[in-house]
């Protein structure tokens, strides 16, 4: 007696995010936590990062937008930022790659794609994160291959035993970004020396730099406002929003930004990270 072999094909091409592959779409319902913020689905997530204000980007977090549709059309009446065509493929990738993470069946569907190429096929003249009749740049599509990829390399480098318990998830570009704004600003007052201690837990990233010169010479608590200078001289060179950015940039990740002058000179400043993924369980 033959027996058929039931499982299911994978396709060589994926041409559109409906049915079985509805999960690869912004719009399916998956909870995503960002810029330490939690959205109902990717489309609300990236649609709040059209604005720099904090106040707009509230409207679209889980507990006040659960329809994508709602958020695609909020997102055209925002005040855009200046940037926002320079960043927006970097956020999507950022977001896509959050909600893989942070949520592991989904994971193991994009997993279970293989080597499928990925196409947003839609009907509604998106060109550019999709195609259109085969036409379009299909930056969705190119980006979710990238990010199944990066975790396919991981499932096969990772060890086996480690859970996910005791894995750091961070967002790359936001730390780096940090770390650079510190330690120009820890050179720049620097006589000889600057120090840098990394502490990695499976709940935050801890970033220490201090550095040897005069400290902070007024309100510490001034230090982390916009266009703060410690020198009026320092307008010639840069626009004080380095140590404010940081401090945005920490809370926003769940963590925070700690300043102080130390006893024998000079300032340290700490910058924490919180753990993406138990940040998002917390707030279920």
């Amino acid at each position: 007696m033959n027996q058929t072999n039931t499982s299911k094909r994978i396709p060589t091409q994926i041409n559109e995010f409906r049915g079985d592959y509805a999960f690869l779409s912004n719009f399916y319902p998956a909870p995503v936590s960002y810029m330490g913020q939690t959205y109902a689905n990717n489309e609300a997530a990236f649609q709040a990062q059209k604005t720099l204000s904090a106040r707009e980007q509230r409207k679209f977090c889980i507990f006040r937008m659960h329809n994508p549709s709602d958020a695609k059309k909020l997102g055209r009446d925002l005040t855009l930022r200046p940037d926002w065509e320079k960043v927006k493929v970097r956020l999507m990738y950022e977001i896509c790659m959050c909600k893989f993470m942070q949520n592991p069946e989904l994971r193991d569907k994009l997993l279970a794609t293989g080597e499928s190429t990925l196409i947003e096929g839609n009907n509604w003249g998106d060109y550019f994160w999709g195609k259109v009749n085969n036409c379009g740049e299909n930056q969705l599509g190119i980006i979710l291959m990238d990010v199944r990829a990066k975790l396919q390399w991981n499932a096969e480098t990772a060890p086996n035993n480690i859970p996910q318990s005791e894995i750091l998830t961070a967002d790359e570009e936001i730390i780096m970004e940090v770390a650079d704004n510190l330690l120009a600003n820890a050179f720049r007052y620097a006589n000889q020396e600057v120090r840098l201690k990394l502490t990695v837990t499976p709940q935050y990233l801890k970033m220490s730099i201090r550095d040897d010169g005069i400290g902070f010479q007024e309100n510490i608590d001034r230090v982390t406002q916009a266009f703060y200078h410690e020198n009026p001289q320092d307008d010639l060179k840069h626009f004080g929003m380095g140590m404010y950015i940081s401090r945005i940039y920490c809370e926003r990740h769940g963590g925070k930004l700690l300043i102080k002058n130390v006893a024998d000179g000079g300032a340290e400043v700490e910058a924490v990270f919180k753990n993406y993924v138990l940040e998002e369980q917390q707030q279920k």
